[in-house]
């Protein structure tokens, strides 16, 4: 794949990843306790992995200079909606002991010449003057620097080569930091900005298969066990509506991270709202519970799509 160094090469895989928590804030380190960690997401440990790679390397530029090898200026994460790329950015930093920096298309993109690519300065310039390593996260890369973005192909190309001279001179410049990235498609970006020197790891992160997804049910309720009715967590518990995660992995085919998060919290408010306007107990949740969100979050899902 276009982008990728051998260093840190990574294929495709059929696990996936999202984390249990998001950071509120960006920029400050008084915000670790709330930054997601590596060990809060279900599958991908060998990307997990690679990106440890990645942060060694980057952490420690002098070894890596001493054995030629290449000290990595890009990370481009990409995947479809759901699946943890920005939380998985925001562990990385975390991981590295980074400043995270988040970047929106807003924050660049301009209707007038000239004022995109001073946008884009300026934020490497600002993010050059936080004291230690730094994460600068372009997240939907795409929205600013396919060719297709924006509308217009005239400004686009123009930011596009800005931004492969700003990644080209990073490691000379601005040695102290990494840019990330997130897009959901590697459609229309040109391969000259995923080149090694510019965007060196691109790593695919998938829909969740059926062991990613019973990671991932098994993260989410094990953080919170007092809340649902586990049983001895295996399926095989004779414990009436005891969950069996496995059941709710092959229940949840196609769907993402985002997805079984979401479906948790409908069976939990559901619960919640019970007791509150009809005064049922607070009993734990059970399979049938999860079942019937999931089957709310599939109807929703389709009459999204029609």
């Amino acid at each position: 794949m276009a982008g990728q160094i051998p260093e840190f090469s990574g294929g495709e895989s059929s696990r996936a990843l999202v984390p249990l928590q998001r950071a509120e804030a960006s920029t400050s380190s008084a915000i670790e306790e709330v930054m997601p960690s590596f060990d809060d997401f279900g599958g991908l440990d060998h990307e997990i992995e690679q990106l440890r790679q990645v942060g060694a390397v980057f952490a420690n530029p002098e070894l890596a200079r001493q054995w030629d090898v290449h000290i990595p200026t890009g990370v481009l994460l990409c995947g479809p909606g759901g699946v943890g790329k920005s939380e998985l950015v925001r562990a990385f930093s975390r991981e590295i002991g980074a400043q995270l920096i988040e970047v929106a298309v807003s924050d660049i993109q301009s209707k007038w010449v000239g004022e995109s690519n001073a946008n884009l300065k300026k934020t490497f310039e600002e993010a050059s003057k936080v004291e230690g390593n730094t994460v600068l996260f372009f997240d939907e890369l795409d929205g600013l620097f396919s060719r297709d973005a924006g509308g217009n192909s005239g400004v686009s190309t123009a930011l596009i080569s800005e931004m492969k001279t700003l990644l080209s001179q990073l490691r000379a410049t601005q040695p102290n930091m990494i840019v990330a990235a997130s897009t959901n498609s590697l459609a229309g970006f040109d391969e000259a900005l995923l080149r090694p020197g510019r965007f060196d790891v691109v790593m695919q992160i998938p829909k969740p298969g059926d062991a990613a997804r019973t990671s991932i049910f098994g993260k989410y309720i094990s953080s919170r066990l007092e809340l649902y009715n586990v049983g001895d967590f295996t399926g095989e518990s004779s414990s009436r509506g005891a969950i069996d995660i496995h059941s709710l992995a092959a229940a949840t085919d196609g769907m993402t991270g985002a997805d079984i998060k979401a479906i948790l919290h409908t069976a939990r408010a559901k619960r919640l709202v019970s007791h509150i306007q009809r005064g049922l107990p607070m009993s734990p949740i059970s399979q049938e519970d999860i079942l019937q969100a999931i089957r709310l979050h599939r109807q929703q899902r389709l009459n999204a799509a029609d």
